[in-house]
């Protein structure tokens, strides 16, 4: 009788930990080893803490302002739903009198808004400063290296194509992921 209890439990812990893993959550992965090997095991795991992995987000290109994707990964195409994968984007909200723009990310499995800090200007474009909401921030720096824009027909720069780095320190992490990709409107936009 146990040994069918104690079977049908491990393969319940195994099924679960394959999909923790695949998506990456430390915090459940610690809930999972609570549940399953006891608080001695879950208390270690806590203890050691995992560095969240920093993932594509899905976003619909017009609805965005500034659409970064990896180096190597295509761009995405409006018209292909499934081509929609950014490593980081902003939205720019306007009214009459000022306009904010926000920086999201998937960190963790999780959509991060970030909170800005400081942008300046560098001989190639200008860095950015985000940082995650809650305890324990991500520090996100994005340096963006500016290449050839367009201009409208007023002669006004509309759109401006970037190269860079996208830094992420904090949390037990230490990684620069290269991008590609453009702020502005897109010419279909005009």
């Amino acid at each position: 009788m146990r040994s069918d209890f104690t079977k049908s439990r491990v393969h319940g812990c195994i099924a679960a930990m394959h999909w923790l893993f695949a998506t990456r959550l430390a915090a459940a992965i610690c809930s999972m080893l609570a549940l399953c090997a006891g608080p001695a095991v879950a208390a270690m795991a806590a203890a050691v803490q995992i560095a969240p992995v920093l993932a594509d987000l899905f976003w619909h290109p017009e609805e965005t302002y500034c659409r970064f994707v990896r180096e190597d990964a295509p761009m995405p195409d409006p018209g292909k739903p499934e081509t929609w994968r950014y490593v980081f984007v902003t939205d720019l909200v306007s009214d009459d009198l000022a306009s904010t723009e926000r920086g999201y990310i998937r960190l963790g499995g999780l959509l991060r808004e970030l909170d800005f800090r400081w942008r300046r200007e560098t001989e190639k474009g200008e860095v950015r400063r985000y940082r995650t909401f809650g305890t324990a921030p991500v520090t996100v720096d994005v340096d963006m290296h500016a290449g050839e824009g367009e201009k409208s027909k007023l002669g006004q720069t509309i759109l401006v194509h970037y190269t860079g780095t996208i830094a992420l320190t904090g949390r037990n992490l230490d990684v620069k992921i290269p991008f590609r990709g453009s702020c502005g409107n897109e010419p279909e936009k005009r």
